[in-house]
């Protein structure tokens, strides 16, 4: 993986983290959001 960010890093200058989640999904984001709905609940 370390290889495949810093390509992507100098491609599109920064912004990896961002652009990879368009693509896939946070996960720690998702757990946040599925924990607080079960709370709901």
């Amino acid at each position: 993986m370390g290889l495949i960010e810093k390509l992507m890093g100098f491609v599109l200058g920064g912004g990896v983290q961002s652009t990879v989640e368009v693509f896939r999904e946070n996960s720690e984001k998702s757990a946040v959001r599925a924990h607080v709905l079960q709370q709901a609940a």
